[in-house]
């Protein structure tokens, strides 16, 4: 990866569920990340996260559905108008 976030995807499901489980996974922010809390870096011992799968796909879920995503995307990862957001 480059220098910048991978945002293939972005503010789709996939996408919003790796960036809030490890946003310094070289996918997104590397070595660079230096805001963003990591709630689940460990892919092999889940009790070492902060929080479990299942948690982050719930707010991956909420975001998407709230357009806080930033482009408004459904919770599909389509595109959802102004009056949908609603």
């Amino acid at each position: 990866m480059g220098d910048a976030p991978d945002l293939n995807g972005y503010g789709s499901r996939e996408w919003l569920i790796g960036i809030i489980s490890n946003p310094a996974n070289p996918r997104f922010y590397g070595k660079k990340n230096d805001r963003m809390p990591i709630y689940a870096e460990s892919t092999t011992d889940p009790a070492k996260n902060t929080l479990s799968a299942r948690e982050i796909e719930l707010v991956a879920d909420c975001s998407a559905a709230s357009g806080t995503s930033g482009h408004g995307s459904g919770r599909d990862g389509t595109q959802m108008d102004a009056d949908e957001r609603r």
